[in-house]
């Protein structure tokens, strides 16, 4: 947090202007020094609503900035995962329009034209503190150079606060100018179906209980920063399914929990890395699926009456994994085709391994659909290749070592012990390419997995 200064007229030499510093209080002061540093009242002002220290407007106005995008911004902002995970199951023609909708959402259904609306107030209450020869200043309007020189100096407090509250508005519009024109596509954005549109009002309907629970636990003092995040993050989750549904976010004056609440919280998220800014790639992660969702359909039409269908070839696991190592599923002639050394095991650890740590009983036709028995087969031809070269080369070099032993006095059963041991050396270092090279450090669970399935 950047340390601000609480406001003492014995220390001040110039005029400056003070505010509450309790996030969304609009009490705005001008301060003046104390009469030779000792006379007057009201030595340490307070703001009259929150009956607290009054800081420095140009300390503290970068840190409601901050705060609102932090939550103007955070990544939980974007769908939830069980949102994203139930349009795709069941209204996959609506994935882009739902997100691109939601996306366009956030900054609303998470306060930005609060947060706009403050900032105006509190850019005309400072302006409204100051005294006309300040404005004069600030103008520039004396003519005569020596008495404007002697105003800008004896009033450097008041610009350096003017122009501090115009690099943080700057910075809160700039922010919006890229949600707007780089992170949202206008021309995208489609009407969401009606089906969709009751799912997500059920689905709203549900979250804006979590509001409730947000209050009682907010007076424990136990209770984990992270959990009470996650209710801030559902109840503005709630807020921006709203504006999809046409609902203003802040249409409840009674709401016990503020905008100005979630900026202050917001400000302690991001102090302590809980809340992270999401990007454009973040939104194309949700995406994803209707990607492969277009390959199966022009592959579909493509091989419509002669060939399986992808969707049937493969398991949406192994589809999610294709597209994320960029390989084209239309120029796949059979399953395993595709598999090479370096892709197995990212396929085994990405797709196999957890089905068997979720499921380790799994029956045979899971296990059938998941295609282990070819899986393996491939697997085998690549370690043959692999380990005749391996083997070739540290035979030639055990080879060398035997032959200069022969050359010395050793005997014959000396050799062929040394023999002996550079072939197991040979078939440990093997194995031990084989957990590493072809299917990484959990390949002993794969066997065991196996094994299993084998007895059944």
């Amino acid at each position: 947090m950047t340390d601000y200064t609480e406001v003492s007229r014995k220390a001040l030499k110039q005029d400056r202007v003070a505010m509450c510093s309790c996030f969304g209080c609009k009490t705005v002061k001008r301060v003046k020094p104390l009469k030779f540093g000792f006379f007057g009242f009201g030595r340490h002002p307070k703001c009259k609503v929150h009956r607290v220290p009054l800081v420095y407007l140009d300390e503290r106005i970068g840190e409601f900035v901050s705060g609102t995008l932090a939550c103007l911004f955070d990544k939980s902002g974007l769908p939830p995962k069980e949102l994203v995970v139930l349009v795709k199951d069941k209204f996959p023609d609506d994935l882009n329009a739902f997100v691109s909708a939601w996306v366009y959402s956030i900054i609303i259904g998470r306060g930005a034209p609060v947060a706009s609306h403050y900032l105006d107030a509190i850019t005309t209450a400072y302006m409204g503190n100051l005294t006309k020869k300040q404005v004069k200043a600030l103008n520039l309007d004396i003519t005569d150079k020596k008495k404007l020189a002697k105003a800008l100096k004896d009033n450097e407090e008041i610009i350096k606060g003017i122009k501090e509250m115009a690099h943080q508005y700057a910075r809160f519009l700039k922010h919006l100018r890229v949600h707007s024109e780089v992170l949202v596509n206008i021309q995208e954005l489609e009407p969401i179906s009606d089906r969709l549109r009751s799912a997500l009002e059920a689905w709203q309907s549900v979250m804006m209980k979590e509001e409730k629970k947000l209050w009682k636990i907010q007076e424990k003092q136990d209770i984990p920063l992270s959990t009470v995040k996650r209710f801030y993050d559902d109840v503005l989750n709630a807020n921006i399914c709203g504006c999809l549904l046409s609902i203003s976010p802040e249409r409840n004056k009674k709401k016990t929990i503020t905008a100005f609440d979630r900026f202050s919280a917001y400000f302690e998220f991001r102090k302590e890395g809980l809340a992270v800014k999401f990007t454009k790639s973040d939104i194309k992660d949700l995406r994803k699926n209707n990607k492969i969702r277009s390959q199966l359909n022009r592959s579909a039409k493509i091989n419509n009456q002669n060939r399986l269908s992808y969707s049937e070839m493969f398991l949406p696991e192994e589809l999610e994994f294709l597209e994320e190592e960029s390989i084209n599923i239309l120029k796949i002639d059979s399953k395993w085709s595709w598999l090479s050394k370096d892709l197995a095991e990212k396929y085994f650890l990405s797709v196999l391994l957890p089905y068997y740590i979720i499921e380790p009983n799994l029956n045979r036709n899971k296990l059938s659909l998941l295609g282990f028995s070819p899986f393996l087969k491939k697997i085998k031809k690549i370690k043959d290749i692999h380990f005749s070269k391996l083997k070739e080369k540290y035979l030639k070099h055990d080879k060398r070592k035997l032959l200069h032993l022969m050359n010395t006095n050793f005997g014959e059963d000396r050799i062929r012990r040394k023999l002996q041991n550079a072939t197991s050396k040979i078939n440990n270092l093997t194995d031990r390419i084989l957990d590493k090279v072809i299917l990484g450090t959990d390949y002993s669970l794969f066997e065991e997995f196996l094994l299993k399935t084998h007895k059944n």
